[in-house]
Order: C-alpha cells, then structure tokens, then sequence
C-alpha cells in the first residue's frame, strides 16, 4: 500500500514551485562541494565548474504537460568534468531526501550529479549552461543521456535559465 507520501500529485506547477527546487538544488550544492568525499570535501574542485541545475525526467514531464503527475523530483547538477577527480558514474552519486513544498506537500527528491566532458562541451553552440546541456542531451551515447532526453529537463540554476525548458 503506498504511503500518503509516495502519492502522484496532480498538481499545477510553476515558478513558485520551481524556486523551491532550485532551493534544495542549491544546497545540496553545497553538500556536494563541501561534506562529502574521501577526503571530506574532495569535490571542491567542481566550485567553478557548475554548468547548471536542473528539474529532470517525470517532474519536469509534469510541468510541461500538466498531467503526467509527480510521484518524485529528479533535480540534477551537472558539472564541466575534471579529469583529475570524477564524478563516480555509479546512481550517478544519488542523494535522496525528503522535501516540503508549499503546494504538493511532502516529496521524495533524488539529486544526481553528472560531469560533462570537454569534447561534449565543445559540440555546444555556445558556452551558455542551456546550449551545453542540449548538446550533452543530443550527442553523449551514455544511458544517462539516453534516459534524460526522454523526458524533459528544465532549468533551476543558473539564474538566466530559471524555468526555461532545456529539452525537449
């Protein structure tokens, strides 16, 4: 039996909402670079290498169709790749925790982290975080990207592509 919890939620989305989001994105940022790893803190590295954070796969479906519902939010970070420390491609360093939200209650989010690498980049029209992960969608073979494009994706962070759809 499934717990009021894990529910789908029908609800109306927007702004209001995504700023929520882009809130719990913005922290776990913050976990991220700073408490986690072996050592403590080993991500570091990725401070300045942030390309975006974005709501991904069912949320984001709902958002643009209206009737998908929301059982769970995928909010993902991706990163410009450093060679020298990789982001383990295992659960993609999934970190799950609960989340309440003003409008749909309480939600389980799921935060992934991916690193783009250079010659990915380098396909990007421009070096704006919306074209750098348009060209991640369309031409990186990883299961990741292939599971990502089916859905949507929809920029939290930064600022200047806040709500905007990435993809479709």
């Amino acid at each position: 039996m499934l717990n009021e919890r894990d529910k789908r939620t029908y609800q109306k989305m927007g702004n209001p909402d995504l700023k929520e989001m882009k809130e719990y994105g913005l922290k776990e940022l913050n976990r991220f670079l700073h408490d986690i790893g072996d050592p403590k803190g080993k991500y570091k590295v990725y401070k300045n290498k942030l390309v975006a954070i974005c709501l991904c796969q069912g949320a984001a479906k709902h958002i643009l169709d209206g009737k998908s519902g929301i059982k769970d939010i995928d909010i993902w970070l991706f990163f410009r790749d450093d060679v020298n420390v990789k982001i383990p491609d295992i659960k993609n360093m999934r970190y799950t925790k609960w989340g309440s939200f003003t409008r749909i209650g309480k939600k389980r989010m799921d935060f992934m982290k991916k690193g783009i690498r250079d010659n990915i980049i380098n396909k990007a029209k421009s070096k704006k975080p919306d074209d750098i992960l348009y060209s991640y969608l369309r031409n990186s073979k990883t299961l990741t990207s292939k599971e990502l494009a089916q859905k949507a994706v929809i920029g939290l962070y930064p600022e200047k592509i806040f709500g905007k759809v990435i993809w479709p």
